[in-house]
């Protein structure tokens, strides 16, 4: 019992000779150097070697309140590379210490609930009301017809056929896009890996990039990539895609493979983003599609004659299932990210189907929906519910969220970095949903703390190159996840034949890579295909295999950035940033570090 209690006194006097003491030995410094170098290497996508340097910082001498920091930080980059035990590990160690209890246990909750995940968890989905676009500003005309609308680097775009313009806002400015007068444009739709959004119309389809200052996007200049500003000019370029006949857009996939409807042909097509028509099935003209809803690989088609609503497999480019609904005259249907559909009618508003697909109103089901007389286009996207009142001649943008026992978002704070020079932090975030879709109008739902204060900060976007692997679907699991940086693309093929354990799912939602899974039969594993479309990729069948690649060598990863100053006196620590995505039932946190030298070696 002396012996316990002589322990204790030792390690009682360490840490206060910790506490107090402000000098560092040398070997605590090098460790210090060592902990920064790691962050800048994550920041840079390469988590093997961020984790090589990690290492190197905790096998010299270690200042005794950076102790748990460095355990913290090394359970986040071994979750990336997919040692998951390893990072329970470490956890606990950084447990021992009272400093870093809130982050650790986060990321312990995040390692449990991932054990437990399926994208039709959060049963419930709740609305929350964000702004309200009027048609009409102080006797101002905006818009006259909301026909279809999209939203892209936090800008909504509502296509007005009447006018033949889109009308264009962050909810604080405004634009108007002018179009062909000789033109009937349907609908208006986005790829996020390209920046570009798309007008179909009466006869083809057509396309111009996305302005907005604070997005950038790499470009290459003597064999090295540069982030530039975008030239502002660039949505008044509409280039043609396609062609000779009319079409309308249901969605864009990550493969940037448009999925619509030609009405003249009654078929569903396939449009690749170079103008190749990829796939097509043609119906009987017995259907006439209304409306219709992309959600993983089925597009769900709301058809007039019948009343019913068909489930068309784009992988299999068949249908396989109908759900006969009520004789309505019906607007539109989405989907949520959940999987449940909604569909609006000029009799009953927006309803939603239960799990034996009977129609209930939307307000019955969901408390937080209170607008039965809503009549018009509804449409889910990137976080957002947003709806036309065509009655009113407005626009609705309500936030999606779950109900306080599941997480409809996904937040990672997984790159940092200090420059000492400017005295700025740079954080790379992303907030996605459960399928993938990262959310747009984020900063109206997240605050940054540095220290344990607010600071305020820029946000922006840029659209980097990103590395394109290719691997056997097994190996990749087995071998290659611990190689692959950040921010990449990963094309694989074959069967699978392995459990997708938490070890093997985790990396690739914590380090931002995107899976395109190639299948030569219609049978896909289905855990394999809810990481895919989680990661941001997709199941693709082979036959498509030259166009994806193509296509992944053209397209970017949208980056989303959050950047801060500092101002002196600036003291030699390691500074906790965490950012917070505060939702109206759920508050999610993630926590980084860095490193600073002081004003004197600044």
């Amino acid at each position: 019992m002396r012996n316990f209690f002589l322990l204790v006194l030792i390690f009682l006097l360490i840490i206060n000779t910790g506490l107090f003491s402000q000098e560092l030995s040398q070997s605590e410094l090098d460790s210090r150097r060592f902990f920064g170098e790691s962050l800048r290497l994550l920041f840079d996508g390469e988590k093997y070697e961020a984790r090589a340097m990690l290492n190197q910082a905790m096998t010299g001498e270690i200042y005794i309140t950076d102790i748990p920091i460095f355990w913290y930080y090394a359970a986040k980059l071994d979750l990336q590379l997919g040692m998951i035990d390893r990072a329970i590990i470490a956890l606990d160690n950084a447990l021992l210490f009272s400093t870093v209890n809130e982050e650790a246990n986060t990321l312990l909750n995040f390692i449990d609930n991932m054990k437990t995940f399926s994208i039709s968890r959060p049963s419930t989905i709740n609305f929350v009301q964000l702004e309200k676009v009027s048609g009409v500003d102080n006797s101002f005309e905006r818009f006259f017809s909301p026909v279809d609308f999209e939203i892209i680097n936090s800008n909504l775009y509502i296509l007005d056929s009447k006018n033949h313009l889109v009308f264009k806002t962050d909810t604080q400015y405004e634009k108007w896009l002018k179009l062909d007068e000789n033109k009937s444009f349907y609908s208006i739709a986005s790829d996020k890996n390209l920046n570009r959004l798309y007008l179909s119309a009466n006869d083809g389809i057509y396309y111009f990039d996305s302005y907005s200052s604070n997005v950038k996007k790499e470009i290459k200049v003597n064999d090295t990539f540069t982030a530039t500003n975008l030239d502002r000019n660039i949505e008044n370029e509409l280039n043609v895609l396609i062609e000779g006949f009319p079409f309308v857009i249901y969605g864009v996939d990550n493969a940037g493979r448009l999925v619509g409807y030609d009405p003249y042909n009654n078929q569903i097509d396939l449009i690749g983003y170079n103008g190749e028509i990829l796939q097509r099935k043609t119906f009987d003209h017995d259907y006439t599609f209304m409306d219709g809803a992309l959600w993983l690989n089925s597009l769900y088609l709301l058809e007039y004659e019948s009343s019913s609503i068909i489930n068309f497999n784009i992988l299999k480019n068949e249908i396989v299932e109908i759900i006969k609904l009520p004789k309505k005259t019906y607007f539109s249907l989405e989907v949520l990210p959940n999987g449940r559909i909604l569909i609006s009618s000029v009799e009953d508003g927006i309803e939603i189907l239960d799990e034996e697909n009977n129609l209930h109103l939307l307000s019955e089901v969901i408390g937080s929906f209170d607008n039965d007389n809503f009549r018009g286009r509804i449409k889910v996207e990137n976080g957002m519910f947003i709806i036309s009142d065509l009655k009113n001649n407005e626009i609705y943008l309500q936030r999606l969220e779950a109900d306080s026992h599941n997480n409809l978002y996904i937040l990672n704070l997984y790159g940092l970095n200090y420059d000492k020079n400017k005295r700025k932090v740079t954080l790379k975030v992303k907030i996605s949903d459960v399928i993938g879709q990262k959310m747009e109008f984020l900063t109206k739902n997240i605050y940054v703390m540095d220290s344990g204060g607010r600071v305020p900060f820029n946000y922006y976007r840029q659209y980097s190159v990103t590395e394109n692997y290719e691997y056997d679907i097994n190996d990749l699991f087995q071998i290659h996840v611990p190689q692959i940086n950040t921010d990449s693309n990963i094309i694989t093929h074959g069967e699978l034949n392995v459990e997708l354990s938490p070890e093997k799912t985790i990396p690739f939602i914590l380090s931002s890579s995107s899976l395109f899974h190639l299948v030569e039969g219609k049978e896909v594993n289905e855990d394999l295909s809810y990481l895919a479309f989680m990661s941001g990729g997709s199941i693709i069948d082979i036959s498509q295999e030259k166009y994806l690649k193509d296509y992944l060598d053209n397209a970017y990863k949208p980056i989303d950035y959050l950047e801060y100053d500092l101002f002196p006196p600036i003291i030699p620590a390691i500074n906790p940033v965490s950012v917070v995505l505060l939702l109206q039932e759920n508050t999610l946190v993630d926590t980084l570090f860095y490193y600073t030298e002081g004003d004197s070696n600044e």
